[in-house]
C-alpha cells in the first residue's frame, strides 16, 4: 500500500517564492495555486487520497511514481511524497534543493553588496562563486 509520508526538511528557505525558485534552478516546473493563502491537492492514489500542499510537482518529476509536493507548516519546510518515492527523493532532491537555494541566496547577497560574480561547476559538482567588484 502507497502512504504519504512527511519529512520535515531543514531548507533555508524562508517563503514559497524563493522555494520555487530552486525548485526552478533544478528545472522543475511546481504547480502552485492561485492565490497566495491557499494550497493544491495531491492527486492521491488508490490507497490514500490527496493532501493539501504549497507546491506540487507532478508524477515521473525526478523519476517519481507518484505525485509529491513541499508545504510549510510552523516555519519549518515539509516534503510530503509516497512511501515508494520517499527514498529516491532523499537522495535525488533534498540535497540538491539545499544546495540550489543556498546559491541563489549567496547571488542575492552578491547583488545587495553591488558586486558582481562569476561561477563555475566543476567536473565533481563543486560550485565556485567568485566575487568581483563592479567598478
Amino acid at each position: 500500500m502507497s502512504r504519504y509520508q512527511t519529512l520535515v526538511l531543514d531548507l533555508g528557505a524562508r517563503s514559497k517564492a524563493e522555494l520555487r525558485a530552486g525548485l526552478i534552478e533544478l528545472g522543475l516546473d511546481p504547480e502552485q495555486a492561485e492565490f497566495a493563502d491557499e494550497r493544491v491537492m495531491l492527486h492521491g492514489s488508490l490507497e490514500c487520497r490527496g493532501e493539501p500542499v504549497d507546491l506540487r510537482l507532478a508524477a515521473g518529476s525526478l523519476g517519481s511514481v507518484e505525485d509529491f509536493g513541499l508545504t510549510v507548516e510552523d516555519g519549518r519546510w515539509q516534503l510530503i511524497c509516497g512511501d515508494v518515492d520517499r527514498r529516491l527523493l532523499e537522495r535525488v532532491l533534498v540535497e540538491p534543493l539545499r544546495q540550489a537555494l543556498a546559491v541563489l541566496l549567496a547571488r542575492r547577497a552578491i547583488e545587495l553588496a553591488d558586486l558582481s560574480v562569476s561561477e563555475t561547476v566543476e567536473p565533481d559538482g563543486t560550485r565556485r562563486l567568485r566575487l568581483h567588484s563592479r567598478t
